[in-house]
């Protein structure tokens, strides 16, 4: 039996995320995608430019986006941050490091490898130009 997984629910805390097969997984983060387009945005934005400048991302680049504070939101939407890199095959997996935000409580993530640069470059000039 599927679980039926409703994107606000992962945005605003309302129930704690259920732990999704691959498949329950990946269509929530297509789900997040169309309803929280613009904080994904810039949250790729974010990671483009780290990777241009060191090499290497995490999901606490794509944080640091949102200076202003995103109140309820919830950081479950930055798993898709790196998808279209990954899939485009610009980033590879470089292991996992602790993150640095408080609220994660030294919790591991991904970090991601660039691979392709040319490709970052292209894409974050995609992005830039979605934003204004």
């Amino acid at each position: 039996m599927k679980h039926h997984v409703d994107a606000s629910e992962w945005l605003f805390h309302t129930q704690p995320p259920p732990k999704p097969n691959v498949t329950g997984k990946q269509a929530a983060l297509t789900l997040l995608e169309g309803t929280r387009r613009r904080h994904i945005t810039l949250g790729r934005i974010a990671f483009a430019k780290a990777l241009l400048a060191r090499s290497e991302a995490t999901a606490d680049d794509a944080w640091d986006a949102f200076p202003f504070g995103v109140g309820d939101l919830n950081p479950v939407f930055l798993g898709c941050i790196p998808t279209p890199f990954a899939r485009a095959r610009f980033i590879c997996k470089n292991g996992l490091i602790q993150s640095v935000r408080m609220e994660t409580h030294a919790r591991e993530i991904t970090r991601w490898q660039l691979l392709d640069r040319a490709g970052v470059e292209t894409l974050l000039a995609q992005l830039e130009k979605e934003v204004d």
